[in-house]
């Protein structure tokens, strides 16, 4: 058997080779094999955004695993508004939660959900709590009974006045 003989410069060459093997296989294990959470394992919208997947431009932001399921982010609502006294007016109508559009035609991606009635009204609706839209999707019709109220003063969107809401129902 004949003895294979290296010089000192294909020894370097190899221990080289050798050391990038290694130190890629380590990196490439931390990177992709640390805290890797199973996609079934994934339930809502914050581990699936820490998880590295997509956040689809949306509002509320939702975020879709690479088995297509998807978690939308639960955000709160935007403070109550001091408004003046109410109309004392009760009001019940039908249409669709949309987004309110700016009196002065600014367009923006932000999506401020508020109420079109059927008649093409739109209305703010002013909620006390944040599950009373919970799981209302745009395209369901529903019922809104409430209070109707005064428009404050520095308003901003093009609405025809806000609702103090008491009650939605969802229709068929």
């Amino acid at each position: 058997m004949k003895q294979i003989r290296l010089t000192p410069l294909q020894v370097t060459f190899i221990g080289i080779v050798l050391v990038a093997g290694v130190g890629s296989s380590f990196y490439l294990g931390m990177r992709y094999g640390r805290n890797v959470q199973q996609i079934s394992d994934i339930t809502n919208f914050d581990e699936c955004a820490k998880a590295g997947y997509p956040i689809l431009q949306s509002y509320p932001e939702q975020c879709q695993t690479p088995d297509r399921r998807t978690f939308t982010k639960i955000t709160t609502p935007l403070p109550a508004i001091s408004q003046p006294a109410t109309t004392e007016k009760s009001i019940t109508l039908s249409g669709k939660l949309d987004c309110l559009s700016y009196k002065d035609k600014t367009h923006t991606q932000e999506c401020r959900i508020g109420f079109r009635a059927d008649d093409g009204k739109y209305y703010r609706l002013l909620l006390n709590m944040q599950k009373d839209t919970a799981g209302l999707a745009t395209t369901k019709r529903i019922m809104v009974t409430g209070m109707l109220v005064n428009l404050p003063t520095d308003n901003i969107y093009n609405i025809t006045a806000d609702i103090e809401v008491s009650s939605i129902t969802v229709l068929n």
